[in-house]
């Protein structure tokens, strides 16, 4: 099975390193949510896509943070 990123996660903190920032999505959503550092970083779909490593990904784009409630 393909497990090539079809996302890309733009701005939010600058922490995110760029391997994490690659996403398979599958199916493709309106939003996306990562865990990180205690939190969840949304990100939101922008109907934008971006050529990276001859692959077209589509363009993600941070939106708001939550806490972790515990």
């Amino acid at each position: 099975m393909c497990q090539l990123p079809n996302a890309l996660l733009v701005e939010g903190p600058d922490e995110i390193p760029a391997a994490e920032r690659l996403r398979r999505l599958d199916p493709p959503g309106d939003k996306v949510t990562l865990t990180w550092y205690g939190g969840r970083e949304h990100f939101v779909a922008t109907g934008e896509t971006t050529e990276h490593d001859g692959h077209c990904l589509a363009v993600y784009r941070w939106a708001y943070r939550t806490r972790i409630a515990e």
